[in-house]
């Protein structure tokens, strides 16, 4: 009953995973979920993140900077339209197919660099994941049990309720995207809805009660007599505000759930799918950062000027829940706990995690920076180095004042090492080739060695080979290996492209040398394209070929390491133990000779 169950398990997790031990035939991108949504509805996903920080960024503002939090905040605000926003909407269109900054970086960072900074950065999006969801969850608790009619009080029950809410969350994704975006539907609109009517009832107050708009000024220019002082001790402070700028790494990531819009609009205008889910992502970013930068603004100013200060202070009624104490305040007890009910529902469904946040900002500025650089926009690159150093600047800057961030994610960065590493060791031997492809020219003369065994001799790529480069080499072969005299001979010669590569779309290219027949392919790794070529060509033949192999000098450990960093090494025993796990049938394995 047990196995049953998790077979059933097993089969409903992996139900939209490609088959990816196929070695040839089209390949294709991980398939996206067809079930698209207009790019207003996925912004609310997305922008789950981003919205919830409403619930605590007034407060963390409060605290850190006093009656400069407004300032402190508008310097916030800058930092996202002016640099956020125009790196996200640069990585929407660079990678379009949800991979977002990191995929970039990958791609723009050469071999193994790129690998290692992709590890290394998802380190840091876990611990985004893992902290942020708890922190999210606790503090939609402290709002739940902070409500002034809730029974419930004490840090064992926040325990028990954060505990529940990640359990359900968790439930919540496993169901699927579509569930997930119907949810985030409903949930942020109404959030949104009873945030403009606390900022409106505040902005009432303030209007109608000249003393308390006064009274801060007041407050202002006797702590901060200088203006230039004030505006320097708001942009210092402005790190601690950082969390008002998640989400956004989140929007380029659930981009292919955007709908692109109407087929005979985009073909009417020239664009594909991609395009139009492009421009819906730039739209649901530039959207999302429009209403935060009103409702952190406005919020800031309401919260400032009526709060008292002290309230803000840990154990105050305002403590991680400025909004909502001038909901109760202002609105009364049914509004407030209204209000304090969406609240705990959109802290729910979201997170945010400073330090986590800002090193991929920082990461994905650095992508565009580069990226603009490629591009031959000197300008453009230039302007997003300073966005980057400012990322960079205020990454530090958290880091130094909150280290625990970046102990957590040293930890998860080497476990994610670790395993990344230990992973390629044990999948070393696996036939990783998700796309093989032939000339004409070469399915031609493979159909005419149909029914005959083919012998595959590797030898190191020469474009300047000549005739008597080949010819030698054929009589080693025949003089060593003893091949067949009337059977079909040709050279594979394997090119190596980026080591680092775990897997390969490979292409074989035929060519003649005098009577010699050569087949070039480019791969990361030199077995796993010397085994794939003698299974096409069993395919192509239907006999197994042979494949004439040496044993490689030196320590096979020295060689062994050798191939799994730079494709080489060890080339006889593991092109045999590929081909032993991707062929069982010892009759239809391709025949290995090692001289």
């Amino acid at each position: 009953m047990t196995t049953a169950v998790f077979h059933r398990f097993r089969a409903w997790l992996f139900a939209d995973q490609e088959n990816s031990a196929a070695y040839h035939g089209p390949h294709q991108r991980p398939r996206e979920d067809t079930r698209t949504r207009p790019w207003w509805a996925v912004m609310c996903l997305s922008g789950v993140d981003y919205f919830s920080t409403l619930g605590y960024q007034p407060g963390i503002a409060a605290l850190a900077a006093g009656s400069l939090a407004p300032v402190a905040t508008l310097v916030l605000v800058l930092v996202t339209l002016c640099g956020a926003l125009p790196v996200y909407r640069w990585v929407a269109a660079v990678s379009p197919h949800g991979a977002g900054s990191i995929r970039m970086l990958e791609k723009l960072l050469p071999r193994w660099n790129g690998k290692i900074a992709v590890l290394v950065l998802l380190g840091f999006a876990c611990t985004d994941f893992m902290i942020t969801i708890t922190l999210s969850s606790a503090d939609a608790a402290t709002h739940l049990v902070d409500n002034p009619v809730m029974p419930l009080h004490g840090n064992d029950a926040k325990l028990w309720i954060t505990c529940g809410l990640i359990t359900l969350l968790a439930a919540v994704f496993l169901k699927g995207f579509r569930e997930a975006i119907a949810l985030a539907v409903f949930l942020v609109p109404i959030y949104l809805a009873l945030n403009v009517a606390v900022m409106a009832v505040g902005f009432e107050r303030i209007l109608t009660h000249p003393e308390v708009l006064s009274g801060w000024a007041s407050a202002v220019t006797t702590q901060h007599s200088n203006p230039w002082t004030a505006l320097l001790l708001a942009v210092v402070v402005f790190p601690k505000l950082a969390l008002g700028m998640s989400g956004y790494e989140t929007g380029v990531s659930v981009m292919t759930q955007i709908h692109p819009g109407s087929t005979a609009d985009a073909a009417k205008a020239g664009h594909g799918a991609v395009a139009g889910r492009i421009r819906g992502a730039r739209k649901m970013l530039t959207l999302a950062a429009v209403i935060m930068a009103v409702m952190l603004l406005s919020s800031s100013m309401v919260t400032t000027l009526l709060i008292p200060p002290q309230e803000f202070a840990p154990g105050g009624r305002a403590n991680g829940r400025a909004l909502a104490y001038v909901a109760h305040e202002y609105m009364g007890p049914v509004f407030g706990s209204a209000y304090d009910l969406s609240t705990i529902l959109i802290l729910w469904f979201a997170g945010a995690s400073a330090t986590g946040v800002l090193v991929l900002m920082t990461s994905a500025a650095l992508a565009v920076t580069l990226s603009a650089g490629h591009r031959g926009r000197p300008r453009l690159a230039r302007g997003y180095g300073l966005i980057t150093a400012v990322f960079l600047y205020t990454t530090v800057a958290n880091v130094v004042e909150r280290p625990d961030g970046i102990k957590i994610a040293a930890v998860f960065v080497f476990c994610i090492l670790v395993i990344s590493f230990a992973s390629r060791v044990w999948r070393a031997s696996e036939l990783r080739i998700t796309d093989l492809r032939a000339d004409s020219a070469l399915r031609t003369s493979m159909t005419a060695s149909r029914g005959r065994a083919v012998q595959l001799i590797p030898r190191n790529p020469d474009p300047q080979g000549v005739d008597e480069d080949y010819q030698q080499k054929l009589s080693v072969e025949r003089r060593s290996q003893a091949l067949v005299e009337d059977s079909d001979v040709w050279f594979v010669e394997v090119k190596l492209r980026d080591p680092s590569d775990f897997s390969d779309k490979v292409s074989l290219v035929s060519r003649t040398v005098c009577s010699h027949h050569i087949i070039h392919v480019d791969g990361s790794s030199v077995p796993t394209c010397l085994a794939g070529v003698a299974l096409w060509v069993r395919d192509q033949t239907g006999v197994p070929p042979h494949v004439y192999l040496e044993w490689s000098s030196g320590s096979p450990v020295r060689n062994y390491l050798r191939f799994l960093l730079w494709g080489q090494g060890q080339t006889a025993t593991v092109v045999h133990e590929i081909l032993r796990r991707a062929e069982p049938d010892d009759a239809a394995r391709p025949v290995v000779h090692v001289m």
